[in-house]
C-alpha cells in the first residue's frame, strides 16, 4: 500500500512543479511584453523631446507625450515601482506645463534647467526599464526619486561600491 501512495503522490508533485514551471514562464513574458511597450513609449518621448528641444516653438512635436507617460505610468503603477511612477508624474507635469507654455521659469537659464530635468528624468526612466527586465527582483534598491531634485536616480554605483569596501569574509 506504500509504494501504491508514494506512486500517486509522485505525478501531484509532478504536476505542481510543471504548474510553478508554467507560472514563471507566464510571469516573465508578461514581463517581457509590458518592458517591450514601455521601451517603445520612451523611445517615442526621447524623439518627441529632441525634436522639441531644437525648436520649442513647434509645440505639436510633445503633444502626445502626456499620453505616452501616462500608459508607462500606470505599467509602473501596477507593477509597485513608486520612485519610477514619481518621476514619470513629475516629467509629464513639466511636459504639459511647456504645452500650456507656462513653465515655472523665469529666465532662459530655467527653462533650460527645466528641459534638462526632463531628459534626466526621460533617461534614468529608459534605464530603469531596461534594468527592470534583467534585475527585476534587485530593482527598487537600485533606483530612487530624489525629491528635492525631483530627479529619478540610479543606486548602481553606490550599491557596487559598498559591496566593494565591506571586509572579505573567509
Amino acid at each position: 500500500r506504500a509504494a501504491r501512495r508514494r506512486r500517486a503522490a509522485a505525478p501531484q508533485a509532478e504536476a505542481a512543479w510543471m504548474g510553478e514551471i508554467s507560472r514563471e514562464a507566464q510571469q516573465k513574458q508578461t514581463m517581457s511584453v509590458l518592458v517591450a511597450e514601455m521601451q517603445s513609449s520612451l523611445r517615442h518621448v526621447e524623439k518627441a523631446l529632441d525634436e522639441y528641444f531644437r525648436d520649442p516653438k513647434q509645440l505639436q512635436q510633445i503633444k502626445d507625450i502626456p499620453a505616452s507617460l501616462h500608459q508607462v505610468g500606470g505599467a509602473l503603477a501596477i507593477l509597485d515601482y513608486d520612485d519610477a511612477l514619481q518621476a514619470v508624474s513629475h516629467t509629464q507635469a513639466l511636459v504639459k506645463s511647456f504645452l500650456e507654455q507656462e513653465p515655472e521659469a523665469e529666465t532662459q537659464a530655467d527653462l533650460l534647467a527645466l528641459q534638462q530635468n526632463v531628459a534626466q528624468n526621460v533617461g534614468a526612466l529608459s534605464f530603469f526599464i531596461e534594468t527592470l527586465q534583467s534585475q527585476p527582483d534587485t530593482i527598487k534598491k537600485k533606483f530612487s526619486f530624489d525629491t528635492e531634485a525631483k530627479v529619478l536616480r540610479s543606486n548602481l554605483l553606490e550599491s557596487q561600491a559598498s559591496k566593494e569596501l565591506l571586509p572579505a569574509t573567509t
